[in-house]
């Protein structure tokens, strides 16, 4: 019995390691007017033009003071936002459905790749930094600084317009070459939106880092970052969300079979026994 029993169960672990072996590992990319991709949205608030949608700016701006010449007394803060919708093939709301993201898989790595602008002003030199943060409150296109109201107008890292935590940060680098290539690591969020077919998938903001709402006085407290965004003219240019996920396949009829087989045999050992 003892011999059967090991026997049945390594079989099964044979094939249990044969099934995840098995598991399919695919990448897929987001790019705007890429394999006909055309769910890409981006923008950015601006303080100093509070009213003023930049939804179809072929830049997306992150700075701690971009003061408009208008005469202020306190820095006035430049906030970027950028999403990827349908990229999911079920769940969630229209912004989410119409992709070939398998809800609930197992996200390996997810990466946003943004390319720093090519005009003269649009890198950062270092120590300037930039934060990713997972955005919580719904936007579109035609947000503005004074229409981002959830907890006041701009958007705040409060877990509630979004999120407090930084997902991933870029200093230095490509921020402050023209043209550069530069690579975020958004593994974490994007398994949030595959665990939880309820959310939205609703982006990130690019904040500048050290810089609160209602910062301080001006004071150039960064040298601002612009993008490339989803309407740039040159399409190789514009954001990248590269996704990387895995799909575990149904147990097959062969392991299926194997654990029903054992099952009945060692029941059936069992009621021979009692009746010997």
């Amino acid at each position: 019995m003892r011999v059967l029993k090991g026997l049945f169960l390594a079989a099964l672990a044979l094939c249990a390691l044969t099934q995840s072996a098995m598991a399919t590992m695919v990448t897929v990319s987001f790019q705007q007017g890429t394999g006909g991709y055309a769910g890409a949205k981006d923008t950015y608030v601006h303080e100093d033009a509070a009213t003023t949608n930049q939804g179809t700016n072929p830049k997306i701006i992150s700075d701690g003071d971009d003061d408009l010449g208008l005469g202020e007394s306190q820095a006035q803060e430049v906030q970027g936002l950028i999403r990827f919708d349908n990229m999911f093939i079920s769940g969630g709301g229209a912004s989410r459905i119409g992709g070939s993201l398998p809800d609930g898989a197992t996200i390996v790595s997810a990466f946003l790749k943004l390319r720093t602008g090519t005009a003269t002003g649009d890198e950062s030199p270092s120590p300037q930094i930039f934060n990713l943060h997972r955005m919580i409150a719904t936007w579109d296109e035609t947000a503005t600084w004074n229409s981002m109201t959830t907890s006041g107008v701009g958007i705040a890292r409060d877990n509630i317009e979004a999120a407090t935590a930084v997902t991933a940060s870029a200093t230095g680098g490509n921020v402050a070459v023209l043209g550069g290539l530069v690579v975020f690591d958004v593994t974490a969020d994007v398994q949030i939106w595959s665990s939880n077919n309820s959310l939205s998938t609703r982006g990130w903001l690019i904040h500048p880092d050290g810089v609160n709402l209602g910062g301080g006085t001006v004071s150039g407290q960064t040298n601002g970052w612009y993008v490339d965004s989803s309407n740039s003219a040159t399409v190789a240019n514009r954001p990248i969300l590269e996704v990387t996920y895995q799909m575990v396949p149904e147990p097959s009829a062969a392991v299926l079979g194997l654990i029903g087989v054992g099952i009945v045999g060692m029941f059936g050992r069992k009621l021979r026994r009692k009746a010997a």
